[in-house]
């Protein structure tokens, strides 16, 4: 069993590590490690250098996550969540590290000193993209199986019924039976995927900012395919998460005797989520290369040097930019102003969603 789950370690960081580096990756050509450079230095030296460290780093991220995992195989919890976190922060702090490279050379070689520049401000039209609505439904249609199974099961249950599982996959919480210790964590799964299913709805309605530096055809292609990509992917999630959870959830009450089953149900809902965001990132990296081509014969301004705005390449902070919403520097979607009291007010609702997640789940576990 240990060994087993010291594998979710190992792979989940190296998935993690292929989506970050995707992620880099699926963005225009002004904008290396979320560095923003004019068009006549996409290619420099230093910019491919700094690329390639990044790519390294990752790769060395991974082998000392990796190491820590079998170094405290002893302590199944910690070799399964530690790793992963500090992959995590270890791949954020890589970014942060090769950017500067491209950053002191663009300010000592003065790279957009006489460039012409234009500012990005032309709003797409805000065209309705209809959200996939076949996935949803299926993760509705699983979840109403996984709650018809535990109707079923409800009067043979034991009083009280095992609540929480440790990472071996044996029981150490236990409740009273009721309707939510019994069916709390499907109605857990119920609310996120109706939560997923209204950010589609707004991920699609959503009147994107283009790049300033990408033509009529460009801005057009890059919009739909953000569009499409992201409601995809948010449908396609809340599938995977609804089949994780009735997995999860099953295997507690039809195999209990069975102590990795559960594991093993956790263990495939993270990987499967992570492997679901790696293809609709990739996807979306195939479909926009015709809007990553510059014409060098028809060479259009470059987009304004904004780096101080974009703190770590990761968060945008522009008490001067009127909007809340503006394009992630990489990978699909959007980010908040957080230079904007709406943005700052957003985030802090955003985290108290998660903060109030979280805390529901860990009291259905322990309490319910």
């Amino acid at each position: 069993m240990i060994a087993f789950v010291l594998v979710f370690a190992p792979v989940f960081t190296a998935l993690f590590g292929v989506l970050f580096a995707t992620i880099i990756a699926l963005r225009p050509p002004g904008l290396p490690l979320s560095v923003r450079v004019p068009q006549a230095h996409a290619n420099d030296a230093v910019v491919a250098s700094a690329i390639r460290r990044f790519r390294w780093g990752l790769v060395l991220a991974w082998l000392v996550t990796a190491a820590l995992a079998l170094a405290v195989t002893d302590q199944t919890s910690l070799a399964t969540l530690l790793p992963v976190l500090l992959y995590a922060a270890f791949s954020i702090l890589v970014l942060v590290l090769c950017r500067r490279m491209i950053l002191r050379a663009k300010r000592e070689g003065d790279w957009f000193e006489g460039l012409p520049v234009q500012v990005s401000a032309q709003i797409t039209s805000p065209a309705y993209h209809h959200p996939p609505i076949v996935w949803p439904a299926l993760a509705v249609m699983v979840l109403a199986a996984a709650t018809a199974v535990n109707v079923a099961l409800y009067p043979s249950l034991p009083d009280p019924v095992p609540t929480h599982f440790n990472a071996a996959g044996e029981a150490d919480g236990w409740a009273a039976k009721s309707v939510w210790s019994v069916f709390g964590v499907l109605m857990i799964g119920t609310a996120v995927v109706v939560l997923l299913a209204v950010l589609s709805i707004v991920a699609a309605r959503y009147a994107a900012r283009t790049q300033a530096d990408d033509n009529a055809e460009q801005a057009a292609l890059r919009t739909r395919v953000q569009r499409s990509m992201l409601t995809l992917l948010l449908s396609q999630l809340s599938f995977v998460i609804a089949l994780g959870i009735s997995a999860i959830e099953l295997a507690q009450r039809l195999l209990p005797g069975v102590k990795w089953a559960t594991a093993a149900s956790a263990i495939g809902l993270a990987i499967l989520v992570m492997v679901v965001i790696i293809a609709a990132v990739a996807r979306g990296r195939e479909q926009l290369r015709p809007a990553n081509v510059r014409d060098p014969r028809n060479p259009r301004p470059d987009a304004v040097d904004d780096d101080e705005h974009w703190k770590g390449g990761l968060f945008y902070v522009n008490s001067d930019d009127p909007a809340l919403v503006v394009p992630r520097r990489f990978g699909l979607g959007w980010t908040l102003n957080l230079g904007r009291p709406g943005g700052i007010v957003l985030t802090i609702l955003l985290l108290l969603l998660i903060a109030g997640v979280v805390t529901v789940v860990i009291l259905t576990a322990h309490l319910r």
